[in-house]
């Protein structure tokens, strides 16, 4: 009864993961979005984003060739994303479209862009890849490499018409310049921290060594300490005196494999890292102050060290799951399976970080 109940919850696992994945795939991406956040005419986009400031060189309004009018808007240092204003599918006005990202050369951007046909009475979607080449102050190139009916298209500047006449108005010239007095402040409140999306946004991923030289001690400690299937001994298993004996007895595997692998690895390790992703966005991070970010840094390590605890124990319990299975010449595939779900997993998690 065991055995069957744990092979419909694993398959179930399976199977929910599947479809989550290609629901993602179809509705959504880290690149582009369906909900309409954006301008929908050329004065909400230059309310909404270039009022009152200089913009870059790829900045403004556009007209793309056999598409529409877009705004293209730069977000954060290395990144702009492209907004339809108005194209030829009415419904997909307002919404984020493509994601652009540097590369080492300045006229040159790599993206990632929403491409959508029609299917029946509805609309399916994807993602792909492209470039865009700076050619001109009013002319930018794209080609799109998969997908599109349309790879190629040029855009047109369409605000403003002239892009350095526009920027020169926020230039001080030295005749403006008028020294004025300093004047005394007493008991004045220091202005509150804002969040100001255009302004640099500090770049955690470059601490990324910090997880490699984690990982690697967690694993060099693996191999040092995970016993091997054929030097195991059955030992008599006593009741545990205490939460301490209860960790050492998950660390070393000594725990049933279906709750490691369900209950503390799915369910516990979900519930720990779940408030990660409200409280590591670029918005909270740059209005947070100085004791929140320590906070911050301390529950991250524990996310890590606890991911790593439960990745390590799950893992050992699994050699002891097919160590038994062995010796009864059973299948070992359940084993299997629960450590291939675990590296994919691990490696879905390297990738989304980079």
């Amino acid at each position: 009864m065991k055995k069957k109940l744990f092979s419909f919850l694993l398959l179930l696992y399976f199977s929910l993961s599947s479809l989550a994945l290609s629901i993602e795939y179809v509705n959504s991406s880290k690149h582009w979005s369906l909900i309409k956040n954006g301008p929908v005419t050329i004065d909400q986009a230059v309310k909404m984003f270039f009022e009152g400031r200089k913009i870059d060189k790829y900045e403004g309004v556009w007209t793309e060739s056999n598409w529409g009018i877009v705004a293209i808007v730069k977000d954060g240092t290395n990144r702009y994303q492209k907004y339809v204003i108005d194209v030829g599918y009415p419904y997909l006005n307002g919404t984020l479209e493509t994601t652009y990202y540097k590369t080492a050369n300045p006229s040159h951007l790599t993206f990632f862009t929403r491409i959508t046909w029609k299917n029946g009475n509805n609309y399916k979607y994807a993602t792909s890849m492209g470039d865009l080449y700076y050619k001109s102050s009013n002319t930018l190139e794209r080609n799109i490499n998969q997908y599109a009916s349309n790879p190629y298209g040029t855009f047109t500047r369409n605000w403003p018409l002239d892009y350095y006449k526009y920027n020169q108005q926020f230039v001080k010239t030295t005749d403006n310049k008028k020294k004025e007095p300093k004047k005394e402040v007493i008991n004045q409140e220091k202005p509150k921290k804002k969040y100001d999306r255009y302004a640099p946004k500090t770049n955690y991923k470059n601490y990324w060594w910090v997880l490699i030289l984690l990982a690697l001690g967690a694993f060099f400690l693996y191999t040092k300490t995970v016993p091997k299937p054929k030097k195991i001994k059955r030992v008599t298993k006593s009741k545990p005196t205490g939460f301490k004996k209860d960790l050492i007895n998950y660390w070393e595997g000594r725990v049933s494999y279906g709750f490691s692998y369900w209950v503390c690895l799915t369910i516990i390790g979900t519930l720990i890292a779940l408030p990660s992703l409200y409280f590591f966005t670029d918005q909270f991070i740059d209005s947070a102050s100085g004791i929140v970010l320590l906070i911050l840094i301390i529950y991250a390590l524990f996310v890590i060290v606890s991911q790593i605890y439960l990745i390590v124990g799950t893992w050992r319990s699994a050699e002891f799951y097919k160590a038994q299975k062995r010796k009864l010449k059973q299948s070992l595939i359940w084993g299997y399976l629960g450590q291939i779900s675990i590296v994919l997993s691990v490696i879905r998690k390297f990738a989304e970080f980079f």
